[in-house]
C-alpha cells in the first residue's frame, strides 16, 4: 500500500523530521534514522546517493538551500507552496506478519526491491519546470 502525505511549508517538515524520521520511531532502527539519499537529483546537490540522511542538509533542501554550496536554488519561493511529499510504502499486514515472526528476509528483500524499482519509476515519470539560469545548474 501506497500513502502519500504533502507538506506545505518549511516549518511543517522540518519537525516532521525531527519529531519522526530522527528520533528512533517507526522509520527508524535502533533509534537511528535509516534514511539514505537516493536518485538522480542527489548529483546535481553534491550528494552521495545511498549516504545517510543527515538533519542539516535535510533542512537545506527544505528552505531551498544547497547544503554543499550554501546558495539558493529557488528562482522564488511561493507561500504555502508544496514543499516535500512523503511516500510510506507498506507491505500487507500478512507479508510483514510473516517476514518479522518467520524471520523470512526474502520477503523484506522482495519488498525493499519492489520499492526500489517504484521510486525509480516514480523518478523517471516525475516532471518539474525548469527555467534557464536556474540557480541548481550554475555554479
Amino acid at each position: 500500500m501506497l500513502t502519500i502525505a504533502s507538506y506545505k511549508n518549511e516549518k511543517q517538515v522540518e519537525e516532521y523530521f525531527e519529531e519522526h524520521l530522527s528520533s528512533g520511531e517507526y522509520h527508524a532502527e535502533k533509534g537511528k534514522s535509516i534514511g539514505t539519499w537516493d536518485g538522480k537529483t542527489c548529483e546535481k546537490f553534491g550528494i552521495e546517493a545511498g549516504s545517510n540522511v543527515e538533519i542539516s542538509d535535510f533542512k537545506d533542501l527544505v528552505r531551498g538551500i544547497n547544503p554543499k554550496t550554501n546558495k539558493s536554488f529557488l528562482i522564488r519561493k511561493k507561500d504555502n507552496r508544496i514543499i516535500a511529499r512523503e511516500m510510506l510504502f507498506s507491505a500487507p499486514k500478512s507479508v510483514s506478519i510473516l517476514a518479522i515472526t518467520m524471520g523470512d528476509v526474502r520477503l523484506k528483500d522482495a519488498h525493499n526491491t519492489a520499492v526500489n524499482e517504484v521510486f525509480k519509476e516514480l523518478e523517471r515519470l516525475s516532471q518539474s519546470k525548469v527555467r534557464k539560469g536556474l540557480p541548481l545548474n550554475s555554479d
